[in-house]
């Protein structure tokens, strides 16, 4: 049985303090593919709030939204489906099967927006016409920040992040990467890749300051459920390697 917002953010808390709960990872994980797929609203005191129909980012990677038509109004084809157009995604993509994707809009292929095969026999595939989220607060799910792709790119002493696909000022370590996405995407943005430190940090412009954390705050103060919604596929996917790796 799904957990309820309210049990999700209390778990959210317990993770906050203590990250290396693997089996907490996971329930987190699974509790967030069963609540947030099946429904599209949640309710908090007497509003109701519904889960998000736009882009974190251009590319809408993380996009879970049910828009089912093209630019030019064409229906989607489902993605477990072959007909009329041939293709190989029915085995499934991000994380989910391919009929829990029903005949939604998506980017499974890191192209330069969501899309979708048609159902028209003439017209294999368009993109959708989605748009982007309003920005919301600039926050971290756990303390370790991991899954934090805000874009704070100043220190806690205010330096200015280096960018991540750079040598100068400093040469990253070789261990550095960030699954499923590249350095040059992830700018000169606080990250936490591969949870090298304790919360989300950069290389620093300072030639003399190589790294420092980054001051960001935890998301789970009570005002920010619709931000809980916006990122929760984001955060299952993430947390779903983690558990795998």
């Amino acid at each position: 049985m799904a957990l309820s917002v309210k049990e999700l953010a209390s778990l959210l808390s317990v993770l906050s303090e203590d990250t290396t709960q693997t089996q907490s990872f996971e329930s987190l994980a699974t509790s967030f593919h069963h609540y947030f797929t099946k429904q599209d609203h949640f309710k908090v005191g007497s509003s109701i709030v519904h889960t998000a129909e736009c882009l974190n980012s251009p590319k809408g990677l993380d996009y879970f939204g049910t828009e089912n038509k093209t630019v030019d109004k064409e229906e989607c084809q489902r993605w477990d489906s072959l007909e009329p157009h041939q293709h190989n995604f029915s085995v499934g993509f991000m994380g989910l099967s391919a009929s829990e994707h029903e005949n939604y809009c998506r980017n499974p292929n890191d192209d330069i927006m969501p899309w979708c095969f048609t159902v028209n026999s003439r017209v294999r595939f368009q993109y959708c016409n989605i748009q982007e989220c309003k920005k919301g607060n600039d926050c971290k799910i756990t303390k370790t920040g991991s899954e934090y792709r805000g874009k704070q790119n100043r220190t806690r002493g205010g330096i200015p992040c280096q960018r991540w696909d750079t040598n100068t000022p400093h040469k990253p370590d070789p261990d550095i990467g960030f699954p499923g996405a590249t350095l040059s995407a992830q700018e000169n943005f606080c990250r936490n890749p591969n949870k090298f430190k304790s919360a989300p940090w950069c290389y620093t412009v300072d030639p003399n300051v190589r790294w420092q954390t980054c001051d960001i705050p935890l998301c789970f103060n009570g005002k920010n459920a619709q931000y809980l919604v916006e990122m929760s596929f984001k955060i299952y996917l993430e947390l779903s390697e983690l558990v795998s790796n």
